[in-house]
Protein backbone atom coordinates (compact mmCIF):
# COMPACT_ATOMS: atom_id res chain seq x y z
CA UNK A 1 0.00 0.00 0.00
CA UNK A 2 1.28 3.50 -0.68
CA UNK A 3 1.94 6.05 2.01
CA UNK A 4 -1.38 8.09 1.43
CA UNK A 5 -3.34 4.99 1.00
CA UNK A 6 -4.71 4.66 -2.22
CA UNK A 7 -3.13 1.53 -3.26
CA UNK A 8 -0.75 3.22 -5.54
CA UNK A 9 0.97 0.45 -7.46
CA UNK A 10 4.76 0.76 -7.05
CA UNK A 11 8.47 -0.38 -8.23
CA UNK A 12 11.14 -0.95 -5.96
CA UNK A 13 14.29 0.58 -6.32
CA UNK A 14 15.71 -3.02 -6.83
CA UNK A 15 13.22 -2.95 -9.87
CA UNK A 16 13.23 -0.42 -11.65
CA UNK A 17 15.81 -1.22 -14.40
CA UNK A 18 14.33 -4.34 -15.05
CA UNK A 19 11.38 -2.46 -15.24
CA UNK A 20 12.59 0.17 -17.90
CA UNK A 21 14.33 -2.64 -19.55
CA UNK A 22 10.48 -3.97 -19.67
CA UNK A 23 9.68 -0.58 -21.21
CA UNK A 24 12.26 -0.65 -23.77
CA UNK A 25 10.96 -4.19 -25.04
CA UNK A 26 7.82 -3.46 -25.56
CA UNK A 27 8.32 0.75 -27.01
CA UNK A 28 6.40 1.17 -30.11
CA UNK A 29 9.93 2.97 -30.82
CA UNK A 30 12.30 0.32 -32.82
CA UNK A 31 15.16 1.80 -31.41
CA UNK A 32 13.88 1.66 -27.54
CA UNK A 33 16.47 -0.60 -26.91
CA UNK A 34 19.44 1.16 -28.02
CA UNK A 35 18.72 2.97 -24.88
CA UNK A 36 19.91 0.51 -22.14
CA UNK A 37 22.85 -0.35 -24.68
CA UNK A 38 24.15 2.90 -24.82
CA UNK A 39 23.72 3.52 -21.05
CA UNK A 40 25.49 -0.25 -20.18
CA UNK A 41 28.44 1.15 -22.94
CA UNK A 42 29.03 4.45 -22.28
CA UNK A 43 28.66 4.71 -18.52
CA UNK A 44 30.17 2.94 -15.49
CA UNK A 45 27.11 0.70 -14.13
CA UNK A 46 28.33 1.52 -10.65
CA UNK A 47 27.33 5.09 -11.87
CA UNK A 48 23.95 4.07 -13.06
CA UNK A 49 20.44 4.26 -10.93
CA UNK A 50 17.06 4.17 -12.75
CA UNK A 51 14.07 5.66 -10.68
CA UNK A 52 10.57 4.93 -12.14
CA UNK A 53 8.78 9.14 -12.02
CA UNK A 54 5.34 10.75 -12.87
CA UNK A 55 5.29 14.36 -12.99
CA UNK A 56 1.42 13.75 -12.55
CA UNK A 57 0.81 10.64 -10.93
CA UNK A 58 -2.38 8.32 -11.59
CA UNK A 59 -5.62 9.32 -11.88
CA UNK A 60 -7.60 8.57 -8.77
CA UNK A 61 -11.51 8.41 -8.29
CA UNK A 62 -12.24 8.71 -4.91
CA UNK A 63 -10.17 7.50 -2.55
CA UNK A 64 -8.66 4.09 -4.40
CA UNK A 65 -6.22 3.15 -7.23
CA UNK A 66 -8.28 1.55 -10.47
CA UNK A 67 -6.29 -0.92 -12.49
CA UNK A 68 -8.62 0.05 -15.15
CA UNK A 69 -8.96 3.43 -15.05
CA UNK A 70 -5.53 5.04 -13.71
CA UNK A 71 -4.37 7.43 -17.09
CA UNK A 72 -4.87 10.77 -15.87
CA UNK A 73 -4.47 12.60 -19.08
CA UNK A 74 -7.04 12.83 -21.26
CA UNK A 75 -6.94 13.62 -25.29
CA UNK A 76 -9.82 15.71 -27.23
CA UNK A 77 -10.90 17.79 -29.91
CA UNK A 78 -9.87 21.60 -29.50
CA UNK A 79 -10.24 24.26 -31.78
CA UNK A 80 -9.76 23.82 -35.47
CA UNK A 81 -10.09 19.74 -34.89
CA UNK A 82 -6.66 19.30 -33.61
CA UNK A 83 -5.97 17.74 -30.14
CA UNK A 84 -5.36 19.15 -27.25
CA UNK A 85 -3.79 16.94 -24.26
CA UNK A 86 -5.28 17.69 -19.88
CA UNK A 87 -4.26 16.15 -16.75
CA UNK A 88 -8.00 14.77 -16.17
CA UNK A 89 -7.59 14.91 -12.02
CA UNK A 90 -5.36 16.27 -9.19
CA UNK A 91 -1.48 15.75 -9.89
CA UNK A 92 0.11 13.21 -7.66
CA UNK A 93 4.18 13.31 -8.72
CA UNK A 94 5.30 10.32 -7.98
CA UNK A 95 9.33 9.52 -6.86
CA UNK A 96 10.32 13.18 -8.66
CA UNK A 97 12.87 14.52 -6.36
CA UNK A 98 14.42 11.29 -5.60
CA UNK A 99 16.84 11.44 -8.74
CA UNK A 100 17.47 14.97 -8.30
CA UNK A 101 18.61 13.72 -4.69
CA UNK A 102 20.64 10.67 -5.44
CA UNK A 103 22.32 12.87 -8.54
CA UNK A 104 23.30 15.59 -6.00
CA UNK A 105 24.79 12.90 -3.16
CA UNK A 106 26.78 11.36 -6.38
CA UNK A 107 28.02 15.02 -7.42
CA UNK A 108 29.21 15.59 -4.23
CA UNK A 109 31.17 11.86 -3.36
CA UNK A 110 32.43 11.71 -6.73
CA UNK A 111 33.45 15.75 -6.77
CA UNK A 112 37.47 15.15 -5.70
CA UNK A 113 37.63 11.74 -7.89
CA UNK A 114 40.26 12.25 -11.37
CA UNK A 115 41.99 15.60 -10.13
CA UNK A 116 45.57 15.34 -9.88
Amino acid sequence: MSEDGRDQPRVSDMDAREFFARLCDVSRNENADLMLKSLNRYFWESRIRYFVTSSIGFYIRGHRFDYDDFVNVRTQRGPGGSEVQFIRGQARPINVLEPLLWLGEQIAVHSGEGRS
